[in-house]
């Protein structure tokens, strides 16, 4: 990378820490659920999750019976999806986080993350 374009990615990514520094404290005292996909989910009772907070992973979004206060997914498939299935992605989830792949430009309640050597806020370390 050229001196000036290094400076400048740093610059963005120090730009969505700021932006995500309210998720800090976010879940502060309270137990928290990761919900992600898989076959381990299968007949899972979804029910159990009502009222608690929850931060949910691409598609396990579907199954919650209320909407999570955090969704996260990184790439483009999962948003592009979502649209094509004509859901509503700000209805999705109190905060909405989207990876750099994601091609989402933050606004509402999305909110872009990065991963870099020193990682940003990722879901995990809430």
């Amino acid at each position: 990378m050229k001196p000036n374009t290094a400076s400048r990615y740093e610059e963005v990514i120090s730009d969505e820490r700021k932006k995500l520094s309210f998720l800090l404290n976010i879940f502060s005292g309270q137990d928290v659920y990761c919900i992600g996909g898989g076959a381990s989910l299968t007949g899972f009772d979804f029910e159990f999750f009502r009222g608690k907070s929850v931060i949910a992973i691409n598609h396990s979004y579907q199954y919650l019976p209320e909407r999570p206060k955090i969704l996260c997914a990184l790439d483009y498939d999962f948003f592009h999806n979502v649209k094509t299935r004509g859901h509503r992605l700000s209805d999705m989830a109190e905060y909405i986080l989207a990876g750099p792949s994601s091609r989402q430009e933050p606004h509402g309640n999305l909110y872009r993350f990065w991963v870099v050597n020193e990682p940003s806020y990722t879901p995990w370390q809430l």
